[in-house]
């Protein structure tokens, strides 16, 4: 003999659609916001390598006492452009940073900068004087590096 009460043996198909449905937004929710955390990610970490550029190309520079050209390649809007320093003989030594797609920073640019070539003096100046870049990422939020005359280099 059964009870009052109906056995319930499952879910309806509403409450299935419902649970997925709220997965759905949930999933939705969680990719756009990494995606703006990557974006972030990418531009601030690519500053932050240009930082590192720069500091071992003056750092080359008033070790050797070999003048260090750095030459940037701009963009209009990211992603894209490059940055390069070269120090000459005796030393022999270049390096390269690429923007854009097929590189590790695909959604960043270099984006609206003075064009050089500028170079740090074996003192560790920069001549013809300092200089700012602006690293933008693809939704035009930018990251800016600047060096000083004096080759102190800071982002912001």
């Amino acid at each position: 003999m059964r009870g009052l009460c109906s056995k319930h043996d499952g879910f309806t198909l509403v409450e299935i659609m419902v649970v997925l449905s709220m997965g759905a937004i949930l999933t939705a929710l969680g990719v756009s916001t990494l995606q703006g955390v990557l974006l972030r990610q990418q531009k601030s970490a690519a500053a932050l390598e240009i930082q590192a550029l720069l500091n071992q190309a003056r750092s080359m520079a008033r070790s050797t006492a070999v003048p260090a050209t750095v030459t940037l390649t701009p963009v209009a809007a990211a992603p894209g452009g490059s940055i390069s320093a070269t120090i000459g003989a005796p030393v022999n030594w270049s390096r390269t940073l690429r923007f854009g797609p097929g590189t590790d920073y695909t959604a960043v640019g270099l984006v609206g900068v003075a064009i050089g070539p500028f170079t740090f003096a074996a003192r560790g100046t920069v001549l013809p004087g300092g200089f700012i870049l602006s690293v933008q990422d693809s939704k035009g939020q930018a990251a800016t590096v600047s060096v000083g005359v004096l080759g102190d280099i800071t982002i912001t």
